[in-house]
């Protein structure tokens, strides 16, 4: 929704968020008057910040997806194992981190093992995620585009036992 041409205008780069997804356009020759006119009608009813006369934030709320709750059930050291080893079979560096996530409030918080999975690609979303098929509690929190390099950096979140 937000990857829409503005003429004169190029995208710099592409976050989605867990709740908004945001770009930011860099004036090439194009006019704010324009990019107001063209943006509008490609992109109604975003949020519009004008950084300065040469770049643009426009922001979006995501639509809320329906959650389900999954688990991996395999112990948090076996899944950043196996995360390892897929990223070396496609010859991709990847980060991880063993953490514990707290939900709830109080008495009634939980503590659950997570794998944090930090990585840049140059697949698009829907085929990075692939990479994760196998596994169970699979949460993707960021995404982001960087024009420049032509690159997606991620952020995923994997529930372990």
């Amino acid at each position: 929704f937000l990857m829409q041409p503005i003429t004169g205008w190029e995208q710099t780069d592409v976050e989605c968020a867990e709740t908004h997804a945001s770009v930011t356009f860099r004036r090439n020759y194009g006019t704010l008057a324009a990019f107001y006119e063209q943006a509008g009608e490609l992109m109604p009813g975003v949020f519009v910040q004008e950084r300065n006369e040469s770049e643009i934030l426009v922001r979006a709320k995501l639509p809320e997806l329906i959650t389900q709750s999954s688990m991996e059930e395999k112990d948090a050291g076996t899944v950043v194992r196996e995360i390892n080893t897929i990223f070396q079979q496609i010859d991709s560096p990847v980060d991880t981190n063993i953490a514990v996530d707290i939900i709830g409030d109080g008495a009634n918080s939980v503590s659950l093992n997570v794998v944090e999975v930090a990585a840049s690609s140059k697949l698009t979303p829907p085929e990075f995620m692939k990479v994760f098929n196998d596994l169970r509690g699979v949460y993707m929190s960021r995404s982001a585009w960087d024009a420049r390099s032509k690159t997606w950096s991620y952020e995923v979140i994997i529930y372990a036992k």
